[in-house]
C-alpha cells in the first residue's frame, strides 16, 4: 500500500510538471556560450540540454565555434585582447597575440531528484539472506549536484571546457584547432580529462539520467572495472570534414590514454561476495592495484571513425543566420553510422606460478599473484545514429574481450556456494543497445531504451539480461527542464542450480523511478 501510494504521488508530481509547461515563458539561458552569444540553450541542444542537435555538434567540430568561419559576427561579449593584432607579424620576435572572454566563462548546473526504489527480494552472494538493503526504498536527494560549466576561445584557434562536480572536474581540455588550406575543423588536438570520441557513446550528452550500460560495464569475474565515463586522460587528435554538397560527412578520432576504471565500480552495492571482490580490484594499499591510479606503464590507445549521410554537414553550413533561429532545429533527416576500437592494459590477479601457490582471482586476492600486466583486453563496436522529422533512432552493438596473460582459478564454493572448481583466462561480453526518443511537442521529449547484455565468461560466468529505461521530459524553460523516468531489469535472482546471483547493483538490477529537475544558470 505505501510503494502504491508512493507510484501514485510520483505520478501526480510528473502530470503537475507537465500541466505548468504548457505555459512557457520566453527565456535566455545563461552558461558560457548562451552569454557570449546572447542565444538560448536550444540553438545548440536537442530539445534541451545536455544532448547536441547537428547544429551543435557543428559548434563542438568547429573548435567550439559557430560554424561557417564567422564566429565574430555572432559574439555579443566582446573578448579582451591579450595584445595587438600585429604581433602575430612579429613572430618569433614577439608574443603571438591572443585574447580572453570578457565575461567570466562560468554556468552551473543543479541538479535534484526524488527515486523511488523496488529492491530485489534476494541478497549478494555470500551476503546473509534479507540483508543488507543496498538503499532506501525512497530517497529525496535534495541539491547534492552542483555542477560548474566552463567553456570559451582563446583566440583564432584555442579553446577549453571543463564540467563536473566542484570537488572534481569530470572533463577538462584545451583544444587547438589550426587552419588547413584555410580551413578549421580538419585537425583538432585536445589534451586533458577526456569524454573520449573513441567510447561507443557519451553519457555526459545523454537525454535521460540513466546511463549507457556499455559505456562502463566491467568485466566482473576477471576484477576489469575500467570504463569510458566519467573521462580518460591524455591526448587526442580528431577531426571532421564535410561530404559532397556539404550533407553530412566524415569525423575521426585517433588517441592515447591512461586507461582508468570508470563509473563501473560505483554502480554495485559492494554486498557481500561483490564487495570482496570490488576491494581486492581495487585496493591501493593491498597490492597496488587499479585503486592506486596506473597500475604499469603501458599507455591505451583507441580510434574512431564515423559517417554521416544526408543532413547538416558534421562541420555545419558555410552561412548561419545570424538570427540563430531554434525552431525545429531538432530535425536533421540523416544516418550516421561510427566504429570505434579500444586496446588496454591492466592488472589481474592471476594463478601462482610457483609450487603450492595459490589460485589468483580477484576474490582470494593475495592467495595468487597480481600481475600488473596481465589482462590484455578490448572495447570495440558499431553505432547507428538515425534522425528522421521528430524522432531519433540509436541502435549499437559493443563487444568487450579480455584475454589474460595466465590462468584465472576460481576454487570449488568461491563466489557461489555450489560453484565448482573453475579455471579459464577469457571473458567476452556483448550488448546491444536500441533507444528512440520522440520531440512530440518543443516542450515534450520522449525516450525509450532497451539495453541487452551477454557475458561470457570462462569462469564464474553472469546470467544475460535485458534492461528497460523509460523517460519523459518536460522543458520548463530553455534552461530548466523536469524529469521523469523509470528504469526495470529482467536479471535473475539465482541460477538453476539456486546459487543467488552476483548481486549488480540497484542501477543494473531494481526497478527504479525517478522525477527530478535540473537547473543551468
Amino acid at each position: 500500500m505505501r510503494k502504491k501510494f508512493l507510484l501514485a504521488g510520483f505520478s501526480v508530481f510528473a502530470i503537475v510538471g507537465v500541466l505548468f509547461a504548457v505555459f512557457p515563458q520566453d527565456s535566455q539561458a545563461i552558461p558560457p556560450f548562451a552569454r557570449k552569444y546572447k542565444t538560448a540553450c536550444t540553438t545548440c541542444h536537442w530539445g534541451t540540454f545536455p544532448k547536441l542537435n547537428a547544429f551543435g555538434n557543428a559548434f563542438f567540430n568547429n573548435g567550439l565555434r559557430m560554424p561557417g568561419g564567422g564566429d565574430e559576427v555572432f559574439i555579443k561579449d566582446e573578448p579582451v585582447e591579450m595584445g595587438a593584432t600585429a604581433w602575430s607579424k612579429l613572430f618569433p620576435k614577439a608574443v603571438w597575440p591572443g585574447e580572453i572572454p570578457g565575461l567570466p566563462p562560468i554556468g552551473f548546473k543543479m541538479v535534484t531528484n526524488f527515486t523511488v526504489t523496488q529492491e530485489r527480494p534476494h541478497s549478494a552472494r555470500g551476503s546473509t539472506p534479507g540483508s543488507p538493503e543496498r538503499r532506501n526504498d525512497t530517497e529525496f536527494s535534495g541539491i547534492d549536484d552542483i555542477e560548474v560549466l566552463l567553456g570559451g576561445t582563446f583566440g583564432e584557434t584555442l579553446s577549453f571546457f571543463a564540467a563536473g562536480p566542484i570537488s572534481e572536474l569530470e572533463r577538462a581540455h584545451v583544444n587547438y584547432t589550426p587552419f588547413i588550406f584555410g580551413e578549421q575543423g580538419l585537425l583538432n588536438v585536445r589534451v586533458g580529462k577526456l569524454d573520449i570520441r573513441g567510447a561507443p557513446i557519451s553519457n555526459h550528452i545523454k537525454m535521460t539520467d540513466f546511463g549507457y550500460i556499455m559505456s562502463v560495464m566491467p568485466q566482473i569475474s576477471a576484477g576489469n572495472f575500467f570504463g569510458f565515463h566519467p573521462n580518460q586522460q591524455g591526448i587526442e587528435f580528431w577531426g571532421s570534414k564535410n561530404g559532397p554538397g556539404g550533407k553530412g560527412g566524415l569525423e575521426w578520432a585517433i588517441g592515447i590514454v591512461n586507461g582508468s576504471t570508470g563509473d563501473g565500480e560505483a554502480w554495485f552495492s559492494g554486498a557481500g561476495d561483490m564487495g570482496t571482490i570490488l576491494g581486492n580490484a581495487t585496493a591501493s594499499a593491498q597490492n597496488g592495484g587499479p585503486g592506486a591510479g596506473e597500475t604499469n606503464n603501458h599507455k591505451d590507445w583507441y580510434a574512431m571513425v564515423s559517417y554521416k549521410l544526408w543532413g547538416m554537414g558534421v562541420l555545419g553550413e558555410e552561412s548561419v543566420d545570424d538570427s540563430l533561429v531554434a525552431k525545429e532545429n531538432w530535425q536533421d533527416n540523416s544516418v550516421r553510422v561510427k566504429g570505434y576500437y579500444y586496446s588496454g592494459v591492466t592488472g589481474a590477479f592471476i594463478d601462482s606460478p610457483l609450487p603450492g601457490g595459490g589460485f589468483g582471482n580477484p576474490f582470494d586476492g593475495v592467495t595468487g599473484t597480481w600481475d600488473p600486466d596481465a589482462n590484455r583486453f578490448k572495447r570495440f563496436g558499431v553505432l547507428v545514429d538515425a534522425y528522421w522529422w521528430n524522432f531519433n533512432f540509436m541502435a549499437a552493438a559493443s563487444f568487450l574481450e579480455d584475454d589474460i596473460s595466465g590462468t584465472i582459478t576460481y576454487g570449488a564454493g568461491t563466489f557461489g556456494d555450489t560453484k565448482p572448481q573453475e579455471t579459464g583466462s577469457n571473458f567476452d561480453t556483448s550488448i546491444y543497445t536500441g533507444e528512440v526518443q520522440w520531440v512530440a511537442l518543443p516542450w515534450l521529449i520522449q525516450t525509450a531504451r532497451i539495453e541487452n547484455v551477454n557475458p561470457d565468461y570462462e569462469v564464474r560466468d553472469l546470467k544475460s539480461f535485458t534492461k528497460y529505461t523509460l523517460d519523459t521530459t518536460v522543458v520548463l524553460r530553455a534552461n530548466m527542464k523536469l524529469k521523469a523516468a523509470a528504469n526495470f531489469s529482467n536479471y535473475p535472482d539465482a541460477d538453476s542450480d539456486g546459487t543467488p546471483e552476483v548481486d549488480l547493483g540497484n542501477r543494473l538490477m531494481d526497478t527504479t523511478y525517478q522525477l527530478g529537475l535540473d537547473v543551468c544558470f
